[in-house]
């Protein structure tokens, strides 16, 4: 009786969520959406039709995504970093990827990607090609790829990546026409954004944007399109990226930090006291690499549970 109470719950939530009703009162939805939050994190989901790993990979992003005996992976870590994910990967069943994603050309996004050439078969890359003149990894990169005539395509918006059992990944940003930030050197804010989808449930992947960057898809995409039950948080939680808008429009009801602390950085840069201030005030749940480890989302298209590493 209860599973079918939980099942019945879940699918009125993905109704109002998802096909664009919406209940009589902001209480209603509030009320509704607090019901849901807590089913889906107490309760196990069985069917685990797709697995998405955000990997504790210190202040960089690695995310796995297992759909249907397939991987696909967003950004690769540090590069100090590439023989612990190789090992950690092989763990996780990795054996070859369908896709591998690089987000933009900062370190601490493509870091291990020489070593996943070189450890893992690799159907097809997906890169935004954007151009970072200060970076001597990403040329290795591109010569890895040609040699092991590896299938690479640019990624930008608008583009539908479709994914294993009828998944798919919506790319939301960057589009042909770059955003300028001053005093920045306008990767981040021009990082891959991306949002999955696969049934009922939605994640959104923020790499590295900025809040600029948010302003432009909220500009781009009703709030349907953007709505996502889990969010992947922008640039590791730093008060640059997550504001009040996209919390707003999004609707998360978990927020997860891929950060890690460096020696001489202060302790509340990664992830910001102000971003974390934004996310409790939207009543979203947080988890964060640095704290939990890895923090695994399993769903089966209409529940999803989330696991921790450390418990």
């Amino acid at each position: 009786m209860l599973k079918i109470l939980f099942r019945l719950v879940v699918c009125l939530s993905m109704f109002f969520s998802f096909a664009g009703c919406k209940p009589n009162s902001s209480s209603e939805i509030k009320n509704q959406t607090q019901v849901f939050k807590s089913a889906t994190l107490q309760n196990s989901v069985q069917a685990k039709d797709v697995v998405i790993h955000v990997m504790n990979v210190g202040k960089a992003d690695s995310i796995l995504i297992q759909i249907g005996g397939k991987n696909y992976l967003i950004d690769t870590g540090l590069q100090e970093n590439n023989k612990a994910l190789v090992k950690h990967l092989r763990e996780l069943g990795v054996d070859k990827f369908a896709m591998i994603f690089m987000t933009h050309p900062h370190k601490d996004h493509i870091g291990g990607m020489p070593a996943l050439l070189n450890s893992f078969k690799i159907e097809q890359i997906y890169d935004t090609e954007l151009i970072n003149p200060d970076s001597k990894l990403y040329p290795k990169i591109m010569k890895l790829i040609a040699e092991k005539h590896i299938t690479k395509t640019k990624i930008q918006a608008p583009m539908k990546v479709m994914l294993a059992k009828g998944a798919y990944l919506e790319v939301l940003w960057p589009g042909e026409q770059k955003i300028t930030v001053p005093n920045d050197s306008n990767l981040n804010p021009n990082s891959l954004v991306m949002r999955l989808v696969y049934k009922d449930f939605t994640m959104m992947f923020a790499a590295d944007s900025y809040k600029q960057s948010e302003e432009q898809i909220i500009k781009r995409y009703s709030p349907a399109q953007l709505r996502s039950n889990v969010l992947k948080v922008g640039h590791h939680g730093s008060n640059s990226s997550t504001g009040d808008d996209w919390l707003k429009v999004l609707e998360p009801q978990v927020a997860i930090a891929s950060y890690g602390i460096k020696k001489g950085e202060p302790a509340d840069k990664y992830p910001s006291k102000k971003t974390l201030e934004r996310i409790k005030t939207h009543n979203i749940k947080f988890y964060g690499t640095f704290i939990d480890g890895d923090v695994t989302i399993a769903t089966d298209g209409k529940a999803y549970s989330i696991e921790v590493e450390k418990k």
